[in-house]
């Protein structure tokens, strides 16, 4: 509009009026101003709750999801082998992700490790299946403390 090139726009911006130019942070959503009351609320209520308990966090269970990918174990050192002058050198491909995925959900607490559970070859994981895992977690939890 003013038929000033980029480099002179951005000199200004720079030098003279002190600005920098900064990446958007990525967040997987924007949250409503409802959601953000909402969640403020919760943690005003956890907050309150530890005044009382003070053990509180030692009996927060909480879990955590990922994609683990099959990989060929062995190192290069792990297939050194014998061989003799006259026998053919072996070869190894570099490690490399394999096709091969799945999920797997861990629940864990203040001291560790509580649960792990794998997600069956083509398991979809929504409310039900949770419902399932959770059963199970809940059962744990029952016998350990008992």
């Amino acid at each position: 509009m003013v038929n000033i090139d980029k480099e002179t726009v951005r000199q200004i911006l720079h030098d003279e009026l002190n600005m920098t130019k900064f990446c958007a942070k990525m967040v997987p959503k924007n949250l409503t101003l409802e959601q953000k009351d909402g969640m403020r609320q919760i943690c005003v209520d956890i907050l309150e709750r530890m005044e009382n308990e003070r053990d509180l966090l030692k009996k927060v269970i909480t879990c955590d999801e990922t994609w683990i990918f099959q990989y060929d174990p062995k190192t290069k050192r792990q297939s050194m082998h014998w061989k003799t002058s006259a026998s053919p050198k072996l070869k190894k491909a570099r490690i490399s992700k394999s096709k091969l995925k799945a999920m797997l959900i861990v629940f864990f607490d203040i001291k560790g490790v509580i649960m792990t559970e794998w997600v069956p070859q083509g398991q979809t994981v929504n409310q039900h299946y949770y419902l399932q895992v959770l059963t199970t977690l809940r059962e744990r939890v029952r016998r350990k403390q008992a």
